[in-house]
């Protein structure tokens, strides 16, 4: 989740996944864990990320995890 984190951030900042800017982009921390439903191996994983809130130095996003 960290990863997809990371990615989404740096998509925002920068538009591209190009990684040939000198900028690091770093995760900081995960507020909160939410499982609705015990995560199961035998179906996929579909990870979907986006931004909620953008400030001057930092950005918050959210990232939500389905199986089924």
């Amino acid at each position: 989740m960290d990863s997809l984190a990371g990615i989404v951030a740096y998509k925002h900042c920068f538009g591209t996944l190009l990684f040939e800017n000198p900028f690091i982009l770093v995760t900081a921390c995960a507020d909160k864990l939410n499982l609705f439903e015990p995560i199961t191996i035998l179906e996929d994983i579909i990870l979907e990320g986006f931004v909620n809130h953008v400030g001057k130095t930092s950005m918050e996003i959210e990232i939500n995890l389905f199986q089924g």
